[in-house]
């Protein structure tokens, strides 16, 4: 991983590049959200209450304590039953579409990967969808992923959250959120750069993991003369 990223290639803006009135190359847009990606509220509670849902249910349900450093945290989440599900067909999830927080706490938007399709999010998040052209994605999730991830972008969503004591952000107040838009094929070339660097950053968080176990291990070992240093 430390290679790969070591051999990706970058460098600033040629001096040479047109700019827009705005700062952006030429060829780049600003957009609003709303104009990129389908925004839906999750269900009401009266669609999805507390007691339909279970640990022994057949279907899981996403809440915002699930979405954790881009991703979604499949652990202790509960489930519905195939019935509560079928009525709450729209509210299905799909590779690709991104999770974010509609009212509580401000957790950092995920995206919803193929092993997660089809499962189900609660009331207090909303889902992007990406909006198609000619069979081709507007935006691509994982370069959208990245700008709301932005500390600027976050700061625009928590400035624009309504409430005192409860934070809300609307569908309709989230569809504002201006987006700079490459072309599709540079936005794939954006992806695959964060996506090397995420997966480095996996990698070395693993290691650092393993190796605090090893020395948890290690000193039980050697302070009860189990082992013995040479």
């Amino acid at each position: 991983m430390d290679g790969t990223v070591d051999a990706l290639s970058y460098g600033p803006l040629p001096s040479a590049t047109m700019l827009s009135y705005d700062g952006l190359p030429q060829d780049w847009r600003r957009v609003p959200l709303g104009e990129l990606v389908d925004i839906m509220a999750g269900p009401s509670y009266t669609r999805l209450p507390a007691e339909v849902r279970s640990a022994a249910g057949d279907l899981r349900v996403v809440m915002p304590k699930h979405l954790r450093e881009g991703r979604i945290d499949d652990r202790d989440m509960e489930k519905v039953s195939v019935d509560v599900a079928r009525a709450l067909a729209r509210f299905r999830l799909r590779s690709g579409d991104i999770l974010c927080v509609r009212s509580g706490a401000q957790m950092p938007p995920a995206l919803v990967e193929k092993a997660q399709d089809g499962w189900l999010f609660s009331t207090n998040l909303l889902r992007l969808r990406a909006l198609e052209t000619d069979g081709e994605p507007l935006v691509l999730p994982g370069y959208l992923l990245a700008y709301l991830t932005l500390p600027e972008t976050a700061h625009w969503l928590k400035e624009y959250a309504r409430g005192t004591a409860v934070p809300s952000l609307s569908a309709a107040t989230l569809a504002l959120l201006p987006v700079p838009l490459p072309p599709l094929a540079h936005q794939r070339r954006i992806s695959a750069v964060l996506d090397a660097v995420d997966a480095q950053i996996t990698a070395h968080r693993e290691l650092i993991q393993a190796a605090t176990q090893h020395r948890s291990t290690l000193a039980a070992h050697l302070l009860t003369g189990v082992l013995v240093p040479e």
